[in-house]
């Protein structure tokens, strides 16, 4: 006797809305769960070694690797921010952003680091939005997409950007004052 194969007609959808919310409303197993943990921790950091250990072995002799170019802005965007957070945290002095009339002048030599600290900071919050925006979580402001969109793709209001700008210029501008 055969076994008769019952087949699921395949459900079509009239929108993406209305697939989001059929997937929202399914039940894993448990057991879907620890497959999802195998290839998302496991299976995908091993298959990725292969490009891994030769990006590993460019960088010990270049200080970049082929595979940093695939999303280069991204990879630069961490780097420059693990380091500017690093700066101001270790840091052992201050560029003179000013003019000091007095140099053994406390209070010039205060009023410059205070000045110093704040750029640091708005270079620190523009390099974290551009390695949000590398990593996925964020995207670039696009004043042409409608709010609901903006909103549901995490999108960068306007003051983010120009503080983003502000802070890309300032590196820019400061770029010979990065050192300790």
């Amino acid at each position: 006797m055969k076994k008769e194969i019952i087949k699921k007609p395949i459900k079509k959808y009239k929108n993406l809305e209305e697939l989001e919310k059929d997937i929202s409303t399914t039940k894993w197993h448990w057991w879907e769960y620890i497959e999802m943990y195998w290839y998302k921790c496991f299976w995908n950091w091993f298959t990725d070694l292969k490009w891994r250990i030769p990006t590993w072995w460019q960088r010990s002799f270049h200080g970049w690797g082929y595979a940093d170019t695939w999303n280069l802005n991204a990879h630069l965007a961490r780097v420059i921010y693990g380091s500017l957070v690093h700066l101001k945290k270790y840091k052992h002095g201050h560029p003179i952003i000013l003019p000091l009339k007095d140099p053994n002048n406390e209070k010039e030599l205060k009023t410059n680091e205070k000045l110093w600290n704040e750029i640091e900071d708005k270079m620190i919050y523009a390099f974290k939005l551009a390695k949000e925006i590398g990593d996925g979580e964020r995207e670039y402001y696009c004043p042409k997409m409608s709010k609901k969109f903006q909103i549901e793709y995490k999108c960068l209001t306007k003051e983010e950007d120009e503080r983003m700008k502000e802070g890309m210029k300032l590196f820019i501008e400061h770029f010979f004052d990065l050192w300790d």
